[in-house]
């Protein structure tokens, strides 16, 4: 009979890591209300992300807030419709990038707020 050594273990399997990523943040640079009802938002474009996540709510803590997610690079700016009217909208935003079929997020930019035409 032969014995099995004890301290044998089974092939360890390789797992993928993530590294963490830093993205770059993102700053609102136009925030405007020109028509009733509708926000225009606008920032400056950042290389090497998949594209921008804009939070808008009319609580300063965002709790039932809406959430936009934009895609691609290149785009600068989007118009928010069907806003209540003669409220303060809180808005704020950052990137994100997919990375190893996972989606990394960059910190929030700094809360702004405008007042719905």
């Amino acid at each position: 009979m032969s014995k099995i050594a004890s301290d044998q273990t089974p092939a360890k399997t390789e797992k993928t890591v993530i590294t963490k990523q830093k993205l770059p943040k993102v700053a609102i640079t136009y925030l405007r209300s020109k028509k009733k009802g509708q926000l225009i938002v606008r920032w400056k474009k950042k290389q090497s992300i998949g594209g921008y996540e804009v939070q808008y709510g009319t609580q300063k803590t965002f709790k039932q807030a809406k959430t936009k997610k934009i895609s691609g690079k290149g785009k600068m700016g989007i118009t928010l419709k069907k806003l209540k009217r003669k409220k303060i909208y809180y808005v704020r935003m950052r990137s994100w990038k997919m990375v190893q079929g996972r989606c990394v997020y960059g910190a929030w930019s700094k809360v702004r707020k405008v007042k719905i035409k």
